[in-house]
């Protein structure tokens, strides 16, 4: 029975009782009308928080949609950050499925997160790097099999009438794969402070997909483990993509790097840069001392190099960059993204306990020591956010990693 049906029961049988005298109502009854009361303010308090969080989350990327129909300014001055960020996010976000649906933390029920639309909050980065990459749709099985391209040699050309006609090696290999976990936990949370504090769970909504996503992007790049503990690759370690050397300065490290990919038949649809190296690309001066970066200060479509975009994102080592095509990645993931809370279980954590002395007349001490929390016993709670997915990287030679320094 869901929150709505549970009220209007409720509600039900208050409306029963109120429709008694006072000389009809048994010891039960009597007994029954605070514990209702108390029922009906809770469930109404958790509709209210559903209601809630669906806003909030929801205007996070409202912002997004009014860029698509001409209604924001998405200039790196103006609009609040969260409307950049979505401004930003849109133009990549043109060939993957939009999707949303939101629910507060209530035990039992899920929130689905599109991960296509990243979720902004100060000072958090403003892009992500999965709204570069594809999306398959389908639920994934725990594990299997896909075709990786290693060789694209075209020879195609004119023949003549009668002549053999050249032939083209377009070889793959079959890579195997499985899920990983995604996953984190809240500390012991105060039930009361659920029902006392109506943003307080969609605000746990927002930080607990944040911390998803930050946690895909790392998989994605820097490679983590999958459930049964062997190593998934990321970018960082996959065979079969292209380096760029240092080459003068990083700007045209970069721009050789997209030249290269250019010959191959490839055409970038994003470069990933560390924050503190995007700094230097917006503060980098020529020999006058003059602003290499001018006309990007103040550019409404964002962070732009050779009208490429920029995503800048932590994970992304410092002193490198990631760059080509992006969509070459695809993301599948099996189930939803799970936000759930519970109060089952126990918590370890450390108290501070005080030690008698060993001497008569000794002075006492004091340590730290373990002890477990019962999350039932204490009306504590925790809140825990999982995805379960695997990153196939279907066309290594799409992607160049380039040396921004000596």
């Amino acid at each position: 029975m869901n929150l709505k049906a549970q009220l209007a029961a409720l509600l039900a049988e208050a409306n029963a009782l109120s429709k008694k005298s006072a000389n009809d109502l048994t010891e039960a009854d009597v007994a029954r009308i605070p514990d209702l009361k108390s029922e009906i303010d809770a469930v109404q308090s958790k509709i209210k928080a559903q209601e809630e969080a669906t806003a909030a989350l929801k205007d996070a990327f409202s912002a997004a949609d009014r860029v698509s129909k001409g209604m924001t300014d998405v200039s790196p001055q103006g609009g609040s950050r969260a409307e950049r960020a979505a401004g930003f996010a849109a133009a990549f976000r043109s060939q993957v499925a939009e999707q949303l649906s939101t629910k507060a933390l209530v035990p039992g029920q899920t929130v689905t997160i599109d991960y296509s639309a990243p979720l902004v909050a100060e000072p958090k980065p403003a892009l992500s790097l999965l709204s570069l990459i594809s999306y398959d749709t389908s639920d994934a099985d725990p594990s299997g099999a896909y075709l990786r391209q290693t060789t694209r040699d075209n020879n195609a050309t004119t023949v003549a009438g009668g002549e053999k006609k050249p032939t083209s090696s377009y070889e793959l290999e079959s890579v195997p794969w499985e899920l990983s976990t995604v996953a984190h936990l809240t500390e012991p949370i105060r039930k009361q402070w659920l029902q006392d504090f109506a943003q307080l769970e969609p605000w746990l909504s927002v930080e607990l997909a944040y911390g998803l996503t930050v946690a895909l992007q790392e998989l994605m790049i820097n490679g983590g483990v999958t459930e049964s503990g062997a190593t998934a690759r990321g970018l960082d370690t996959l065979v079969g993509t292209n380096t760029q050397a240092f080459s003068g300065n990083m700007f045209r490290s970069i721009r050789l790097a997209l030249g290269s990919l250019e010959t191959a038949g490839v055409i970038a649809n994003g470069i990933a840069l560390h924050p503190d190296d995007w700094t230097e690309v917006e503060l980098a001066e020529d020999a006058n001392d003059r602003p290499l970066t001018t006309p990007l200060l103040g550019d409404r479509r964002g962070r732009f190099l050779w009208d490429v975009p920029v995503v800048v994102s932590p994970e992304v080592d410092k002193g490198s960059a990631w760059v080509g095509d992006w969509k070459s990645i695809v993301f599948r993931r099996r189930g939803p993204v799970e936000m759930t809370m519970t109060d089952k279980g126990v918590y370890e954590t450390q108290v501070e306990v005080v030690v008698p002395p060993e001497e008569p007349d000794g002075e006492p001490t004091t340590e730290m020591a373990t002890t477990l929390l019962d999350l039932y016993e204490r009306n504590l709670l925790r809140a825990r956010g999982e995805t379960r997915g695997v990153f196939q990287f279907l066309q290594p030679a799409a992607l160049t990693k380039v040396d921004l320094a000596a």
